[in-house]
């Protein structure tokens, strides 16, 4: 059965290796070897994902994490904009070896009900890169329509992202 929480600082390691390996199957052919890794290390290290792990505010509600019989094999962060109408998905990786199990759908759950219960969001937004086979229908699937495309904000000169969002009731 799969358990959704906050995550402790004591989840950053795993954190860190789903984020990690999800990244680099997801992107593989969509930047280079290089840039994966430059991304990994800014984002994935042990030592910013530990901080990300304690703190919750609106901005960052600090990462939550999916277990599937105790193993914590995915993790999603958000914050909120627009007066606390509008909730963001900022990251979302499920360990490449456990996709299409449900962990993200309950992920996006737990992180939604969260952002409604405590800012009262109507909308929600994400966004994704051009050519990600993965998280677009993934997306569409959770009720995201695409709103446009937006400049990659890390990676200037890259590929174009995407904005999805979609209105909660």
């Amino acid at each position: 059965m799969i358990t959704t929480r906050f995550a402790t600082p004591a989840d950053a390691q795993a954190i860190c290796e789903i984020c990690s390996s999800a990244w680099r199957v997801t992107y593989e052919n969509l930047n280079s070897p290089d840039y994966i890794e430059k991304v990994i290390a800014d984002f994935y290290n042990l030592d910013r994902v530990t901080k990300e792990c304690s703190t919750s505010d609106e901005n960052w509600h600090g990462y939550m994490v999916a277990e599937l019989d105790g193993q914590v094999l995915g993790a999603i962060g958000g914050g909120v904009s627009e007066n606390n109408t509008l909730g963001h998905i900022y990251v979302l990786y499920v360990h490449p070896d456990h996709k299409g199990k449900g962990m993200g759908r309950a992920l996006v759950d737990f992180l939604t009900d969260h952002q409604k219960t405590t800012y009262g969001i109507s909308r929600q937004q994400v966004t994704v890169a051009q050519g990600n086979i993965m998280g677009i229908p993934f997306y569409e699937a959770m009720g995201f329509t695409c709103q446009g495309e937006i400049p990659s904000w890390y990676n200037p000169g890259g590929k174009e992202n995407f904005t999805f969002e979609r209105e909660l009731l």
